[in-house]
């Protein structure tokens, strides 16, 4: 087995992502991984961060990679939470991100970093490292609230499609589920 198909399977397990670390482990020098950068066959989110380009996308991507952007300790943080278990209808801006650790010299666009202190075990939600749900409810209480407009939940005054210049401010759509 090459160290590029050893690669691709240390990846399949991490939504596609291997860091430059456990790439050298596996014997792939950095001028390989520039190559395979350069041919196609890796992508670079960011530094120190690879993502094999054959490997099928899924929703939680982004979090996944927000996540590994910042380092090995890092887990998914607050309203980031909720969002990627769909407990709150969010299109997040930023993704939040806590660390016990020092972060990466650069990260993906979008990523907000918490640094936090002490021991925490996160929990595993969809593959990717998270806070648990309930402490991540605590932490973001303060911060998300209910549309001035619609009652969409949101972290500004107005959600984003209530400030929208593009919404027809005479006209409110809601939907009852029953």
């Amino acid at each position: 087995m090459n160290s590029y198909e050893k690669i691709y399977e240390l990846a399949a397990g991490n939504f596609g992502l291997i860091t430059a670390a456990q790439a050298n482990e596996l014997g792939a020098s950095t001028r390989e991984m520039s190559r395979w950068v350069k041919m196609g066959r890796l992508e670079k989110p960011c530094r120190g961060l690879f993502r094999v380009s054959l490997f099928p996308s899924s929703p939680f991507d982004v979090f996944a990679t927000a996540v590994e952007s910042v380092g090995a300790e890092a887990y998914l943080y607050g309203e980031s939470v909720l969002a990627i278990l769909n407990l709150v209808p969010t299109n997040p801006t930023w993704i939040n991100v806590a660390t016990p650790m020092r972060k990466r010299k650069s990260l993906m666009d979008g990523v907000r970093v918490f640094p936090v202190k002490g021991n925490y075990s996160p929990v595993s939600y969809d593959g990717v490292r998270s806070q648990r749900v309930a402490d991540a409810m605590v932490d973001c209480r303060n911060n998300l609230h209910p549309c001035e407009i619609c009652g969409h939940i949101t972290d500004k005054d107005m959600c984003d499609i209530c400030a929208s210049d593009h919404r027809n401010k005479n006209v409110i759509c809601i939907l009852f589920l029953s």
